[in-house]
């Protein structure tokens, strides 16, 4: 027997990279900061104690990839933008942080 079938189409990394958001609209104060949980090309897995995030926010991002980071064809910082599509919120026995999936 099989496992369950994957429905990303876009194979996911799990990687822990340096990352920054910001709702596109917010011009004031620093960006949030955190780190990646796992990544593709087709989106990001990210955890935030950030509970004004919901799903169907569009936010800004910047993702920093390490030169020494070989997994990547180009190094340095990709900004994109991304539409919020899951929002969970871990039990607080795992921690009270609530991940997000672009």
């Amino acid at each position: 027997m099989s496992g369950p079938r994957e429905k990303r189409e876009y194979r996911r990394l799990q990687m822990r990279l340096p990352l920054n958001y910001r709702h596109p609209v917010q011009t004031e104060g620093k960006a949030a900061q955190s780190t990646t949980v796992n990544i593709s090309t087709g989106g990001l897995y990210f955890e935030t104690t950030d509970d004004q995030i919901q799903p169907g926010d569009v936010l800004a991002f910047e993702v920093a990839i390490p030169q020494e980071d070989n997994r990547f064809p180009m190094n340095g910082t990709i900004t994109t933008e991304g539409r919020v599509v899951r929002r969970m919120v871990i039990s607080e026995e795992n921690g009270s942080q609530e991940p997000l999936t672009r």
